[in-house]
C-alpha cells in the first residue's frame, strides 16, 4: 500500500463521477538572497519575491497550477541572506513530477538575485521540520549613529550580550500579536567604520529582532545599542551572514 500516492481517484458510484486529486510535489534545498528590497514570499507591494524566482523555472517544467514556499524563518525585505536558508518549495497539482533539479538550480542561480543549492525531492514531513527549525543566526549590521562616540563609549555595547526583552516591534504590530519575547544575544563584536558609522556582528537566537536591538524601538526593546550609548542609532544595512544548523 502506498502511503503517499501521487494521484488519488475518488469514485462516486451514486453520481457516476470520478474526481482526480493530484498530490503536491515538494522540493527542498537552501537559498541565499543576494538582492535587497525583495520579500521572501508573496507581498502585494512587491513585484518580485525570493519564492517567485525559485518557483518560476520549476512551475514551467512541472506545469503546476500554484506554488508555496516554506522556509526556516525569513530575513527582512531590505536584508541580504548570505548563508543557506533551508526551504521547501511546494508545487500544487503538477502535471510533470520528474524534472532535472540541477538544471532548475542553474536557471535560478543565473538570475544573480537568488542562489539555491542541494535541491532534492522531499515531502510534507520536511515542510513541518523546516517550519519548526529555530536556528541561531549571525548578522552584520551597519549602524548609523546620531553623533560620533568614543571607543570607550562603544565598549558599552558589550552589555548587549545578555537576554534581551523585546515587545513586538511597532513595524510588525499590524500583523503580529503584541507580546514580550526574551531572546539571547550570544556574542557581539563591533568596529568603527566612520565617525558616525559602526559595523556590528551579532549572534543571536531565533526570533531576535536586530533592528530593534539597535534602535530600542522607543523603549520596546531593552537593552539596546541606542539606550546604552544614549544617542539615536539606526540600521543602514543588515545581512544574515550565518545560519547555525
Amino acid at each position: 500500500e502506498e502511503r503517499n500516492p501521487e494521484i488519488i481517484a475518488l469514485v462516486d458510484l451514486d453520481a457516476n463521477k470520478i474526481e482526480i486529486q493530484i498530490s503536491s510535489l515538494f522540493i527542498s534545498g537552501g537559498y541565499k538572497k543576494l538582492k535587497r528590497g525583495m520579500p521572501q514570499t508573496k507581498w502585494d507591494m512587491y513585484k518580485e519575491t525570493v519564492e517567485d524566482i525559485i518557483a518560476k523555472p520549476v512551475m514551467t517544467s512541472t506545469k503546476g497550477e500554484e506554488h508555496a514556499m516554506h522556509a526556516a524563518g525569513r530575513e527582512d525585505i531590505d536584508a541580504l541572506c548570505l548563508d543557506w536558508r533551508p526551504f521547501v518549495l511546494e508545487i500544487k497539482r503538477p502535471k510533470t513530477r520528474s524534472i532535472d533539479l540541477k538544471k532548475m538550480a542553474a536557471r535560478i542561480n543565473k538570475t544573480g538575485k537568488v542562489k539555491v543549492n542541494s535541491l532534492k525531492y522531499s515531502d510534507r514531513k520536511q515542510v513541518i521540520h523546516v517550519k519548526e527549525m529555530r536556528n541561531d543566526k549571525e548578522y552584520r549590521a551597519l549602524v548609523e549613529l546620531e553623533k560620533e562616540v568614543t571607543e570607550k563609549d562603544l565598549k558599552k555595547l558589550s552589555q548587549l550580550q545578555t537576554t534581551i526583552k523585546q515587545k513586538t516591534p511597532q513595524r510588525v504590530l499590524h500583523r503580529r500579536a503584541n507580546k514580550t519575547r526574551n531572546r539571547k544575544v550570544k556574542s557581539i563584536k563591533w568596529k568603527k567604520i566612520k565617525k558616525k558609522t559602526v559595523e556590528m556582528i551579532i549572534k543571536g537566537e531565533a526570533g531576535l529582532y536586530i533592528k530593534e536591538l539597535v534602535t530600542g524601538d522607543n523603549g520596546r526593546t531593552t537593552p539596546s545599542a541606542s539606550g546604552l550609548l544614549k544617542i539615536g542609532a539606526k540600521v543602514k544595512e543588515l545581512d544574515v551572514i550565518k545560519i547555525y544548523k
